[in-house]
């Protein structure tokens, strides 16, 4: 599988990288390359700031198809705005992965119940830095 990571070597995404190359799929990983040591090997690699939205959907169009895009460094609206323009038509799946940072921190569970999924219904409180990024 071809698989795109916006980002791909932080916490939670080097992990996913790993294990994408060593299940034998075609991973390039899109970041500004910050964080060099992380880059693992036989993952490829394009440079460039995906805020610099006009640049990023150029560097997307030349890159050609995916099957799965994994954005994981979306913060703000216009971001996600310029991430479909970038993959519209052209990928077979685009999942983002979201944070805990843009809410406060969750309340204990109610009951015991059997571990099924709640609807998110709390108000968004962002209270680390990373997740007052996307405040209006």
């Amino acid at each position: 599988m071809k698989v795109l990571l916006i980002g791909g070597t932080g916490l939670v995404s080097t992990p996913i990288t790993r294990f994408l190359l060593e299940r034998g799929d075609d991973v390039t990983l899109y970041n500004r390359g910050v964080h060099e040591a992380r880059i693992l090997a036989g993952a490829k690699r394009i440079l460039g700031d995906r805020r610099d939205y006009a640049s990023f959907e150029a560097q997307m169009a030349e890159a050609g198809r995916f099957d799965c895009v994994i954005d994981m460094v979306c913060y703000v609206p216009e971001e996600a705005r310029s991430a479909m323009r970038a993959f519209r038509g052209r990928i077979g799946q685009l999942i983002f992965c979201g944070t805990v940072d843009v809410y406060s921190r969750p309340e204990p569970p109610r009951g015991r119940g059997g571990g099924q999924a709640e609807r998110d219904r709390g108000p968004r409180r962002p209270d680390t830095p990373r997740g007052r990024q996307g405040e209006p």
